[in-house]
């Protein structure tokens, strides 16, 4: 008897706390074929000996930047079987951001045409991806959390209708063609069905803890990729209640 090989997986399209890299690399060790291409190049956080396998160049001319997604998508629907979809985004799930209602109507069509080769699709959705801050808000209300929600609704970025309806549209069009869906409860407000919770992947291999006892200043290391929604001026408070 034949042994079945092991599922050949794509992971992509962008990278943001090594995310992309992570998944990669954890299943590479299981024995499967791994490849993982980003739409936007950024050098990893711990490891520089590791990197991305390749990644797609943004050029001015954006006409031909969705040619070179095109031409990537046909060449990798070829070589895998499972996609790996982070940030909820996909080929074609830029679209959805488009002013053009005709436009967003192709957002994820790329899923369409792997469900149809029967490959296995995976969206990972973390952040403002399909969250909805209103309905956060009114959850947060709900479970009695009345400080959590007098903060968001402070610092979340509330948006237009427009936005809600965008992101309830591609909410709805993850759902159709995902085989699972990732995420977390505040950020899943537009999903129907149930997902897997997700929390980012780490490799505690690249941390290290010392019981040294340093009599020199304390160094905290805050690198927030919003400062206004992150509470950077929390953080910034209360390092100077310490002093």
């Amino acid at each position: 008897m034949v042994p079945k090989r092991k599922s050949r997986i794509f992971v992509g399209l962008y990278e943001t706390g090594d995310l992309t890299l992570r998944l990669s690399q954890g299943m590479r060790h299981w024995g499967f074929h791994v490849t993982n291409i980003v739409r936007k190049l950024r050098s990893p956080i711990l490891e520089r000996e590791i990197n991305h396998d390749r990644y797609i160049r943004r050029d001015r001319n954006n006409y031909v930047y969705q040619l070179r997604l095109i031409t990537e998508f046909l060449r990798q629907i070829l070589r895998n079987d499972v996609f790996v979809f982070n940030w909820g985004q996909s080929f074609t799930g830029y679209l959805q951001h488009s002013r053009e209602k005709l436009l967003r109507r192709f957002a994820y069509c790329d899923l369409g045409v792997l469900k149809l080769l029967g490959k296995k699709i995976i969206l990972i959705v973390v952040g403002n991806d399909i969250r909805s801050p209103r309905l956060l808000i009114e959850e947060m209300k709900q479970a009695g959390l009345s400080q959590h929600a007098k903060y968001a609704a402070a610092e979340l970025d509330m948006g237009d209708p427009g936005t809600e309806e965008i992101r309830s549209e591609k909410a709805i069009r993850i759902e159709k063609y995902a085989d699972h869906v990732f995420t977390r409860s505040d950020c899943a407000q537009f999903l129907k069905r149930d997902y897997h919770l997700l929390w980012l992947p780490i490799d505690l291999r690249t941390l290290r803890f010392s019981e040294k006892d340093y009599s020199g200043s304390v160094v905290v290391v805050h690198a927030p990729s919003e400062p206004r929604v992150k509470g950077t001026k929390y953080v910034l408070e209360a390092v100077k209640r310490l002093k």
